[in-house]
């Protein structure tokens, strides 16, 4: 049942104890190793740490650090592998590992692989990228330490393709992102197969996105396969997954100190509440981050699972910079998951275009739902639950002045991003000056 049972099971006074013996020999080893950390630190001392709440005297870090100049958070260990991330095509996130940080990373991986089932006997489809980003390597060093047999597919394979060898070699586990099992399951179905009838897929692990439940539960019935999130970070590898009892994703404790603040504040909210997750990674020293914003909405739950892992767990919101405003308001992805979860759960999956139609302003609600369900009937269900976002979004669709409408569209026909994401919203409102908000 457990990769690790030790560590997995560790109580929370162990725990915190563990955390703050890492955590000073993390700000330590920063202060005479990364240049970024020796000007930021010089303020403080090892000794002001007595435990691991007193992570918060240290300031945050902030993602544009790194893009900037990613070599001055390089250690002087030797470094054994470089990744990127995020930033700019000119400008991405430069990411240093050093040999024993690449074997932490798989460690917990296979770790986080073994809590959701997979074994020896599983064969593997990964679809995760293998090039300049980490994820892939992560994950196929952590299948080889359980013993799986791994088909490393990536993810720029042609799907027939991919589906052909699936035929041949009947994987049992898929491993890719949210919109990458949507691309693919449309192709299967396309094709005139069935997945769960031709098909020997009993698990299916999805990360790099967060996925709606109505769509996670249309993947689990499409392929008769039970599905988990994973969660985690290009700079510093998997963070948090979900195990068989799927209350939320477990955190690893004993590699990352978690907090949870408010995303314009930066201060601490209270147990339960929506907040920026910060992470501290305890055991990387290629780029040791101390208090790295990483830019995800969480709630932070208790550690109470039947499992029996006393490691806390974590419900992933969604990313804190997908928004739209209107009104002056700010309307969220999860406020609407959550509305359409409780009173149109038939939707799939949707996308938001606001755009100008004459002088008047339009909200156009683009809905994914299966083709067997009546649209005259799902329309006003999907109009009762966007009246459940929030009370002002209701207020701005009574307004006179916006136009709302719904359109229903069937499975996978929401058009994906250059890197296979679903976009929530689009503002296509032109400005005063007549350029596109």
């Amino acid at each position: 049942m457990y990769w690790n049972e030790k560590i997995e099971t560790l109580d929370v006074g162990a725990t915190k104890d563990l955390q703050v013996q890492k955590l000073k020999r993390l700000v330590k080893y920063a202060k005479e190793n990364s240049p970024y950390y020796k000007d930021v630190l010089k303020a403080l001392n090892v000794s002001q740490i007595r435990t691991a709440d007193d992570i918060a005297i240290f300031p945050l870090t902030e993602p544009h650090n790194v893009v900037e100049d990613s070599f001055q958070f390089r250690s002087s260990e030797k470094i054994c592998r470089v990744y990127c991330s995020g930033g700019t095509v000119s400008s991405p996130k430069i990411l240093f590992f050093t040999s024993e940080d690449l074997d932490t990373i798989s460690d917990l991986a296979a770790r986080k692989l073994y809590m959701m089932g997979v074994r020896s006997n599983d064969i593997i489809a990964l679809m995760q990228p293998f090039d300049i980003y980490l994820v892939g390597f992560g994950h196929i060093e952590a299948y080889r330490r359980i013993g799986s047999e791994v088909i490393p597919l990536g993810v720029r394979l042609e799907q027939d393709f991919i589906i052909g060898l699936m035929e041949k070699l009947q994987p049992t586990v898929i491993d890719t992102s949210p919109s990458i099992i949507l691309r693919l399951t449309n192709a299967v179905i396309g094709k005139g197969t069935h997945p769960s009838h031709d098909f020997s897929v009993r698990k299916i692990i999805l990360a790099g996105e967060k996925i709606t439940q109505p769509l996670k539960k249309f993947v689990e019935k499409t392929w008769g396969a039970e599905v988990f999130d994973d969660y985690g970070l290009e700079e510093m590898g998997i963070v948090a997954a979900e195990c068989q009892e799927h209350k939320g994703l477990h955190i690893a404790v004993d590699q990352y100190i978690v907090e949870a603040v408010g995303p314009a504040s930066g201060k601490h909210v209270k147990k339960g509440e929506i907040g920026e997750l910060i992470l501290t990674p305890l055991n990387l020293r290629g780029m040791p981050i101390i208090r790295y914003r990483s830019g995800d909405l969480v709630r932070i739950k208790s550690s109470n699972c039947p499992c029996g892992r006393t490691h806390p767990l974590i419900e992933l919101i969604g990313r804190k910079d997908e928004s739209i405003a209107m009104e002056g308001i700010k309307i969220y992805p999860f406020q609407l998951d959550k509305a359409l979860q409780k009173f149109a759960p038939e939707v799939l999956n949707y996308q938001i275009v606001y755009e100008n139609i004459g002088e008047e302003d339009w909200l156009r609600f683009v809905c994914e739902a299966e083709l067997s369900i009546d649209r005259d009937w799902l329309k006003p269900r999907i109009f009762n639950a966007l009246k459940h976002v929030s009370i002002d979004f209701l207020e701005i669709l009574e307004k006179p002045s916006i136009k709302a409408d719904i359109e229903i569209v069937e499975p996978f026909a929401i058009s994906l991003t250059s890197r296979g994401k679903t976009k929530r919203f689009i503002d296509r409102r032109m400005m005063p000056n007549g350029q596109c908000s």
